[in-house]
């Protein structure tokens, strides 16, 4: 064993030689030592495991223990709360938009705590499970745990105090954090100019109802209220969608919320209407049969005949619908106008009624023929020439495949023909499935690319 003392280090003679009887001693002691390892025989772990369980048992070895442990808790709590400080000056930095001083304190607390984040939000949580364990036990332990939990969210932390409520109501959490900011959205790059932060609401919110557009393009915002908490604040605003309500509903029709919808927006949601960003489309299809062949007459053939029925509400209470065997994907474009140029389109005026039903007057344009006007001139009249065709139709609003008023069924189907000697004919359908199936709504991307006017209530 090489010697634990150096006399090389020391000067006096005096400390050289109670040093060297120091070493004496040392040697004669693990000369005996060893003499007994020797005689025993054997020396395993077991044994190393014995003598210091034994060591630690005795009070002067317990006291040591205590006194090493005690010290290094304390060390470590002194970093976890140097860290905590520094990981929540950086949070307090970010929230008001000092980033680059917010990184040197979250980087300054990592370094200290590697998961300070997740120690720092954690006693939140389970304070919160605490609690529902507590309210689902009635004995007297669970009554205890109550008090305790009560009084350990007296020491809650203001940032934990956030976080319990933002699940309780996001949307005054993101309102109460976006008043503290001073403005609505904060750019993510400082560095780089973002002009519509700095934009007063008023602004913002005539932005919004340009982006709602008087066609009531409801889904574009809540794609807006997906870019930050500011516009998802403002896109929330109560009066974005009372106008949103009076435009579908008017102004009279339009009440009030009640308590079973709280709020101008959950009516709009429940309450059955119309889409204005696409179409209804409806598809039939029947078997016809074909000329049989002169060569061969066994041989008879079957053609399926396939065509659409298309319809479209404007916000305005126009409504447009066709009949057309041209397919969705060529035949949609075209009813982007209420004047589409298409043969045979109805054109007339729709309201909702009855909750859940929708009722429309339709006419077809007619417009004298070249022979028509050859009779005029001769003066010989046609008793068969139509001068007047109107639809009416009732259809009922319905949910299918998931997603709200996105159906329309048949209620009735009349029709009145007025001729040019005055016969008026009134004609009502037979509604089957078979040539008067379901609508299905179908959204087009084309309708809502500009828009014409701002949100207004009429």
């Amino acid at each position: 064993l090489a010697p634990m003392f150096d006399d090389s280090t020391e000067d006096s003679v005096d400390a050289q030689n109670s040093e060297n009887d120091g070493r004496d001693e040392l040697e004669k002691f693990r000369h005996e030592w060893r003499t007994e390892l020797r005689y025993r025989g054997h020396f395993t772990d077991s044994s190393h495991s014995s003598n210091r369980t034994s060591r630690n048992d005795s009070p002067v070895g317990k006291a040591n223990t205590n006194r090493n442990i005690n010290a290094t808790s304390s060390t470590h709590v002194d970093i976890y709360e140097q860290a905590r400080m520094l990981f929540l000056e950086g949070a307090e930095l970010e929230r008001h938009g000092q980033m680059h001083e917010a990184i040197r304190s979250y980087t300054r607390a990592v370094h200290l705590v590697p998961d300070i984040e997740r120690r720092v939000f954690a006693p939140t949580n389970s304070k919160n499970a605490s609690k529902k364990r507590s309210n689902k036990n009635g004995n007297s332990s669970s009554i205890g745990r109550e008090n305790s939990s009560v009084a350990s969210d007296s020491q809650i932390s203001d940032e934990d105090e956030f976080n319990v409520v933002e699940d309780a109501n996001l949307l005054s959490t993101l309102a109460a954090r976006v008043k503290g900011y001073r403005q609505f959205c904060l750019p993510e790059n400082q560095a780089q100019n973002c002009y519509i932060a700095i934009l007063p609401v008023e602004l913002a919110f005539s932005i919004i109802k340009w982006v709602v557009s008087s066609e009531l393009d409801m889904r574009m915002l809540d794609q807006l209220s997906m870019v930050c908490c500011g516009f998802y604040v403002l896109a929330r605003d109560a009066e974005i969608w009372r106008l949103a309500c009076q435009r579908t509903w008017g102004a009279v029709r339009a009440e009030t919320p009640c308590d079973a919808v709280p709020n101008w927006r959950q009516m709009y949601i429940e309450r059955p209407h119309v889409w204005h960003h696409g179409a209804y489309i409806a598809k039939m299809t029947y078997v016809r049969h074909g000329e049989s062949s002169f060569q061969d007459r066994f041989y008879r053939p079957w053609h399926i005949v396939v065509y659409y029925r298309f319809i479209r509400f404007f916000s305005d209470g126009t409504i447009i619908m066709v009949t057309t065997p041209e397919d969705p994907g060529s035949a949609v474009p075209l009813l982007r106008s209420r004047n589409p140029r298409i043969p045979g389109v109805l054109i007339g005026r729709y309201r909702l009624t009855g909750g859940d039903r929708v009722s429309a007057r339709l006419s077809r344009a007619i417009k004298p023929s070249s022979e028509r006007t050859r009779r005029q001139q001769k003066n010989r009249v046609s008793p068969q020439e139509v001068v007047e065709q109107t639809f009416s139709l009732e259809l009922k609003i319905g949910t299918a495949r998931q997603r709200l008023h996105s159906q329309l069924q048949w209620v009735e189907y009349t029709s009145l023909v007025r001729y040019i000697n005055g016969d008026v004919v009134n004609n009502k359908f037979d509604l089957n499935d078979q040539n008067f199936p379901a609508f299905y709504f179908s959204r087009v991307k084309s309708y809502t690319v500009t828009s014409e006017s701002p949100l207004t209530a009429e």
